[in-house]
Order: structure tokens, then sequence, then C-alpha cells
């Protein structure tokens, strides 16, 4: 873990007076809900992907033309 990020955790742990582990999965859940909201969008529909809105971090969105770039890129490395 980046050192920064630890001294964040433990700031936020002695503020609240709760365990560095249960700051750290306080955070992490975060990301982990992001990732499974994400899984939920199909592969080559960039309008199945959900906007996140993290408080105090910013949202998450896909752009339409991210998806594409990338189905355009794994037909190129096929046909390679």
């Amino acid at each position: 873990m980046h050192f920064k990020l630890k001294e964040i955790i433990l700031e936020v742990a002695k503020e609240n007076n709760i365990s560095f582990e249960q700051a750290k999965q306080i955070f992490d859940s975060e990301f982990l809900c992001t990732k499974e909201i994400m899984k939920e969008g199909e592969h080559n529909k960039p309008e199945t992907f959900k906007n996140i809105n993290i408080i105090n971090l910013g949202k998450i969105y896909c752009k339409t033309k991210i998806v594409e770039n990338m189905r355009d890129n794994q037909k190129k490395k096929k046909d390679d």
C-alpha cells in the first residue's frame, strides 16, 4: 500500500475512533461497489454502462467512443 494512502486511512480511523482495518474496508468498499456496477454493462454496448458518482472523488462514466475504440482494437488483434 502506498505510504500516503496508509497515512490518510490511519488519520480517518483515528478521527472516527475505528480500527485501521475498518477504515480500509470502508475505503475499499466504494471501489468494489464500482467494479460490480461496471460488470453489469455489456461488452459491445456502451449504453448499458451506468454512470457512477463517488462523492469526493468524482464521476466514473463510459464514453461511447472509448468502447468503440476498444472493440476496434480487439478486432485488429484477432486479425493479426
